[in-house]
């Protein structure tokens, strides 16, 4: 399948670690979680702050996931609440 959704170009990717699960990050402001095995619309999208997502990791226990935008945001989403609670770190300048 096409993944479809993102209005932009993909800047990062992560797998989940058991290999069903996998999220984008988009130059739109969103970042989605796609269902390998059906990948023709997101199973969830969530929403950046201010832009480009430079970084998407998932905890090696598969329950968090930590998004980075470019300057000023890091999202950290419980996968295990279905993405229902998150903490976003907001600082100064450049994530790296």
């Amino acid at each position: 399948d096409r993944l479809r959704g993102h209005l932009d170009y993909y800047y990062a990717s992560a797998w989940h670690p058991e290999g069903y699960r996998f999220a984008t990050g988009n130059q739109d402001r969103s970042y989605r979680v796609w269902d390998a095995q059906n990948a023709g619309h997101p199973l969830f999208v969530l929403k950046g702050n201010i832009g480009v997502t430079n970084a998407i990791r998932f905890s090696s226990d598969g329950k968090f996931m930590a998004m980075a935008e470019y300057v000023d945001y890091v999202h950290i989403y419980n996968v295990e609440r279905e993405f229902e609670f998150q903490q976003e770190i907001d600082f100064f300048g450049k994530t790296s």
